[in-house]
């Protein structure tokens, strides 16, 4: 799927862009910096939503660890 803005959060995680899903954290913003949140990977500029339990698990972090990106393009 395309990036939007109003569906999508940018994240950099461990120098690697990732999008989080707003409707999967509505709060995301103003959230718990210890909050796990699920990393859903870029692939030729088209977002991969992860549904697989094994593979959301893996994909898990801390907030803490994350970096914000402001934007409104995926690049």
């Amino acid at each position: 799927m395309e990036f939007n803005a109003e569906t999508h959060q940018k994240i950099r995680y461990q120098k690697h862009l990732y999008v989080v899903f707003i409707d999967e954290y509505p709060d995301i913003l103003i959230s718990d910096a210890n909050e796990q949140i699920v990393l859903h990977p870029i692939w030729k500029d088209w977002i991969v939503r992860i549904t697989s339990p094994s593979v959301r698990q893996l994909m898990t972090v801390c907030k803490a660890d994350c970096s914000f990106e402001d934007s409104t393009t995926l690049q």
